[in-house]
């Protein structure tokens, strides 16, 4: 009996494609973990960042709200010991008087202190008054309250004979000329009464003034465009960094409904009870992105502290943790796209009577990727300046003066003003891939007061925000950045409020640093720098918050709404400040400002229009790409010759478009499309190794036909897989 022997050579096959399906299958579950790994990482490590600021800005707005806690519980105490000291001891009028006046001059934690009776409790004088001592101000002065009975809006008069000991909601007193709340309990006639709580005669005030509860918030740390509001039981702002809405009385549903503070409707829970269901909000608003809200009661006034402060700065906080995040995404899609890669090559190697469809399919699958990596890149895009500070709204600009102010004070500058600033942009045009041309309006708000008139177009004024110093400035605005520009003055008109606004019409040729590593992809930051005329003082540009009905980015404040853009799309607009050094001080000895000097930025996005390039650009190497793999397909019909001269051809083609490409742009560095380039590059020069192997190394048909079909079975694959592979490298 023979034995059957199978041959060596078929074994040996059977044997490579099943260590190949092994490893084709480890490939697999190693690219499944890469990407669920890439997700978790990405997601876990931003959550840990906004969990561990957020963690620290709950305990910040605690230590502020215990810190207000504590010293209106020392008010209320000082208050109430007077209160029970005047009702069981059945001191005099005069008494109580001399009582409250010691007592206020003892206790320097008092803001102010009196002691005002009932027209029944002291029939005898006549007109009644209440002595008034304060140190609002930090000087202590005494004033006197004339026919307080009859003013219905001395509640903390009116309140506590009927109610009690309580809170009033914020007034303006005449007296001490401020914004104050007061805390007011009554007094008796004896101790009995007082036991009792019956039959009062009188009341004991004391005034906290809102600049101290503002002083207070501002101790929490919420970065430069956060910041705190604190609100009345009955919903009053108390303190806030835009003055106004505290001394106009606004309320909080007042503010809610303002567009750029609408998120305010969502912690409506906040102050729906003394008791928060919840402490941190996350707010997400189109305009205004996403910001966090933290709400804190008192629970000896029923106030509520909000701190607000936006993810984008949270995270910036963290840049340094965030990069390190980045890199370690990076490198996780770098080990996604390599095992992808080996995997395919793996289930390629197992060439079968089915080894056109796994090439179609992989194809096709490295063709969806690119365009999912295009979409990505679409759809989610860094816009933000390195180190900017965002201005989207009143309450941002209050925020950061208040933040400079306090530097500026730090630094002992002499001069500190403010010029409202605002800009209107009416073209845009591209002259070169560095260079654009802007043609438009910009304009500065200043006051009247102190006018100096020089005899020329342009007189001396000091602005509205002037706070340290009367000396006078000249209107006017610089472009640093500017190649060339031409200003010229078009109006010059008073205000009712005493404002003079100076405006100009100019047109400018900008040179900037324009970034073109992503193109046809690009989204390009073109921005207008300003520098006051006068720079070397301490003055700052600001953005005019009034002369724009919104500036929320996505309403694009600023710009044309007709405006011309070839071949861009306008995305947004927005104000900037960005902190600026130097090393040297123009020859002015006493130039201020040489160090993290905030510049006004007024910044506008641009993101290219995907058609033109695509017509021009990449519409041509997909044509020279199925050209290519014709002359791959077709080589078994032709000839040595024949296939080099049409390769030739098809590599001058190629060379002239990427050359034409760098002209166009003016590029130092390599773009995203130029890999398009170089990878043809490479298959030209793997065709021609084909060609050579075809015509000349191959013994035989068969080793012809099974080289033909190799290469035909990889060039789109391999094609494809590379510009997966490019695309990841340039967008993630």
């Amino acid at each position: 009996m023979t034995a059957t022997i199978k041959p060596s050579g078929t074994h040996h096959k059977i044997t490579s494609k099943f260590y190949w399906r092994i490893l084709s299958k480890l490939c697999a579950v190693l690219s499944a973990l890469a990407f669920i790994s890439l997700l978790t990482n990405t997601y876990y490590t931003k959550q840990a960042i906004i969990k561990n600021r957020s963690d620290l800005l709950i305990t910040q707005t605690s230590q502020v709200k215990d810190a207000i806690s504590e010293k209106i519980s020392i008010f209320q105490d000082l208050a109430n010991d007077s209160a029970q000291h005047i009702s069981e001891h059945s001191l005099s009028y005069q008494d109580a008087i001399n009582y409250v006046k010691k007592t206020f001059e003892e206790n320097k934690t008092f803001f102010s202190l009196l002691v005002a009776y009932t027209p029944e409790s002291q029939p005898h004088i006549s007109p009644l008054h209440a002595p008034y001592f304060e140190r609002l101000y930090g000087v202590d002065k005494q004033h006197t309250f004339k026919n307080y009975t009859q003013n219905p809006d001395y509640t903390w008069y009116t309140r506590p004979l009927i109610e009690g000991a309580i809170w009033t909601e914020p007034y303006y007193d005449q007296e001490s000329q401020a914004l104050i709340v007061s805390y007011s309990t009554p007094i008796y006639r004896n101790k009995e009464d007082y036991t009792k709580k019956t039959n009062p005669i009188g009341v004991v005030p004391t005034d906290v003034g809102l600049d101290y509860l503002t002083n207070s918030i501002k101790k929490i740390q919420l970065g430069k465009t956060g910041y705190a509001m604190l609100f009345s039981e009955k919903g009053q702002l108390l303190a806030h960094p835009v003055e106004e809405f505290v001394t106009g009385r606004t309320t909080l549903k007042e503010l809610s409904q303002q567009p750029q503070m609408s998120y305010l409707k969502e912690i409506d829970q906040c102050s729906a009870s003394t008791t928060l269901p919840k402490t941190l909000f996350k707010i997400n608003q189109p305009d205004n992105g996403i910001k966090y809200a933290i709400c804190q009661k008192i629970p000896e006034t029923g106030w509520l502290l909000v701190s607000i402060y936006s993810e984008e700065e949270n995270i910036a906080l963290n840049q340094p943790h965030t990069e390190n995040n980045t890199n370690n995404a990076k490198k996780t899609f770098l080990l996604l796209s390599a095992t992808l890669l080996v995997f395919s090559l793996s289930i390629l190697s197992l060439i079968s009577r089915q080894g056109i469809q796994t090439s179609t399919i992989y194809s096709a699958a490295f063709i969806v990727a690119t365009i999912n990596v295009w979409w990505a890149e679409f759809q989610y895009h860094d816009t933000s300046l390195p180190n900017a500070t965002a201005i989207i709204n009143k309450t941002d600009l209050q925020t950061f003066i208040r933040h400079y102010q306090s530097a500026s004070d730090d630094k002992k500058f002499q001069t500190l003003l403010f010029v409202p600033t605002g800009v209107h942009i009416q073209s845009i045009e591209f002259r070169s891939a560095s260079n654009v041309f802007i043609t438009g309006y910009v304009w500065q708000k200043y006051n009247r007061k102190d006018i100096h008139e020089q005899g020329k177009d342009e007189s001396t004024y000091t602005t509205d925000n002037n706070k340290k110093s009367n000396e006078k400035i000249v209107p006017g605005v610089v472009f640093p950045e500017a190649v060339s520009v031409n200003f010229n003055k078009v109006y010059q008109q008073k205000q009712q409020d005493d404002q003079v606004t100076f405006g100009w019409y100019f047109e400018s040729e900008l040179r900037q640093p324009f970034d073109y590593t992503k193109y046809p992809f690009d989204i390009q930051h073109f921005w207008l720098r300003m520098w006051h005329k006068e720079f070397y003082k301490n003055i700052i540009l600001i953005p005019d918050t009034e002369g724009y009905g919104l500036l929320s980015p996505q309403k694009r404040p600023g710009v044309a709404n007709d405006i011309l853009l070839s071949g861009w799309n306008l995305m947004s607009s927005q104000f900037n400040f960005i902190p600026h050094s130097y090393n040297e001080n123009f020859g002015i000895k006493s130039y201020e400002g040489l160090v993290d000097f905030p510049e006004l930025y007024y910044d506008v996005i641009l993101q290219r229009q995907f058609l033109t390039p695509f017509i021009t650009q990449l519409l041509p190497i997909v044509v020279i790409s199925f050209l290519l793999f014709a002359s791959v397909a077709t080589i078994h019909k032709s000839d040595v010759n024949e296939v080099r001269n049409s390769v030739g051809a098809l590599l001058f083609i190629i060379l002239l478009s990427h050359f034409s490409l760098r002209e166009d742009l003016d590029l130092n560095g390599v773009v995203y499309l130029e890999y398009y380039y170089f990878v043809l590059y490479g298959l030209i020069s793997i065709l021609l190794y084909l060609n050579h192997s075809y015509f000349v190394t191959a013994k035989t048909p068969e080793e012809q036909k099974k080289l033909h079909k190799r290469f035909v079975i990889f060039f789109w694959p391999g094609y494809t897989g590379l510009i997966f592979i490019t695309s990841l490298l340039t967008f993630i």
